[in-house]
């Protein structure tokens, strides 16, 4: 789908940054359920893949998910969230003051969470194969700091991803956002669900479109240029995983 935005990148940051977004910001007819590219102009902004994990995938990797351990939502930087309503936490390589990156790292293969990243990138080089073979060459310069790398640190889990393209997972459980962009990131982002909810849709804001993530689907989108955030309420318990390089 061409997209014709009224608003730009500038004015859409004026207007969503920090803000909570709702039904009001998206058109009636502009809730993704099924499979659909958007671009602007010919530059890619975001493909919805409607059950495209397979079942085996989702199921374990939600038995995984469901240990980890989450910060509270009300730490999390522009969360809705109130003490105890959710969490978050990070897996990966993380920048922390513009210093090397520090490597948190607790063992992904005890989460089943390295076959969620095979298929995501592979569902990206199939899709997209000009955004996937931009990112690989961002990772490649990355070194060692990406997850599934064999290198670097000896505490990394023996697991070789060919060509990986992710050095960073961010793992939310019920924690709703305002709109943001994900500043820092060199790629784009791909998110998956797991859970039994309904609600809570991922919304862009200046593209007046938002997408109803079960589990199973696939998101992938420029959502370190675009604005993006939750439209709540939510039903039930929602984890989502989203895989970016930093």
């Amino acid at each position: 789908m061409a997209l014709l935005p009224e608003l730009s990148a500038e004015q859409a940051k004026a207007q969503f940054q920090g803000r909570r977004l709702t039904d009001e910001h998206y058109d009636s007819d502009r809730l993704v359920t099924w499979d659909e590219l958007g671009t602007e102009n010919g530059s890619f902004k975001y493909l919805f893949l409607r059950r495209t994990l397979p079942a085996s995938l989702v199921e374990g990797a939600w038995r995984n998910l469901r240990n980890l351990s989450f910060s509270e939502s009300n730490h999390t930087r522009l969360s809705l969230g109130k003490s105890g309503m959710g969490g978050g936490t990070a897996l990966g390589w993380l920048d922390k003051r513009k210093l090397v990156p520090s490597l948190k790292y607790p063992f992904l293969d005890q989460y089943l969470l390295m076959p969620l990243l095979i298929t995501m990138s592979g569902r990206m080089r199939r899709y997209l194969p000009q955004e996937w073979e931009r990112q690989a060459a961002l990772a490649k310069k990355n070194g060692h700091r990406v997850l599934g790398s064999m290198l670097g640190d000896p505490d990394i889990p023996r697991m070789c991803v060919e060509n990986p393209i992710f050095s960073t997972l961010t793992v939310n459980r019920n924690v709703p956002f305002k709109s943001h962009v994900d500043g820092g990131n060199e790629s784009l982002a791909c998110l998956a669900t797991f859970g039994d909810f309904s609600g809570s849709y991922l919304c862009l804001p200046r593209l007046r479109v938002a997408f109803d993530i079960q589990p199973g689907d696939l998101l992938i989108a420029d959502t370190n240029h675009e604005q993006h955030g939750s439209i709540s309420p939510r039903d039930g318990t929602r984890i989502s995983v989203v895989a970016y390089l930093r």
